[in-house]
């Protein structure tokens, strides 16, 4: 892979449909895991790779003391699919699921350890439940940082944003 990631961003309306949804609620998955299926499976049929590691941040708000701070608590974690065995739709959402759990239970291990011996993440997926609204603060300016595929050091960034109603 090159120093900088070299090509251009392609921003795609993405919707589960009520098939994939009515799985997921089956399923007991939330959409961020159903979407995750669905990515680790288009990167399984684009690279025939079976054990798909996608890195995605959480908010490290695991104790109350930290609720009531201000500012970004996130800790990068690692999403380890296993697409081994040709799984139906019900398994692989069970095995999303399952590994999804798994990862927010271990939260706090830092992404390093869970990576060591295992191939670098070169995809990366995050979840905004919400659109993102304007921010405005008094006398203050709020600029966002540059998104360019220059800095972004994976090959694959997919930022999923729920939709305005729900």
């Amino acid at each position: 892979r090159p120093e900088q990631t070299i090509g251009d961003a392609v921003a795609m309306a993405v919707t589960l449909d009520g098939a994939a949804a009515g799985l997921a609620r089956e399923c007991g998955a939330t959409r961020f895991m159903a979407l995750a299926a669905g990515l680790a499976v288009a990167l399984h049929e684009a690279t025939g790779q079976t054990d798909i590691c996608l890195g995605t941040d959480v908010a490290d708000r695991r104790h109350a003391a930290a609720e009531g701070l201000i500012g970004f608590f996130a800790n990068q974690v690692v999403l380890r699919l296993d697409l081994a065995r040709n799984p139906t739709p019900r398994a692989l959402m069970g095995r999303v699921r399952a590994a999804t759990l798994g990862m927010f239970a271990h939260q706090h291990v830092s992404a390093d350890r869970v990576l060591a011996g295992l191939p670098p993440i070169r995809a990366k997926i995050t979840w905004q439940p919400a659109p993102a609204v304007p921010v405005t603060l008094a006398g203050c300016s709020v600029e966002w940082p540059d998104a360019s595929p220059a800095a972004i050091p994976f090959d694959l960034l997919v930022n999923l944003v729920g939709a305005a109603d729900g």
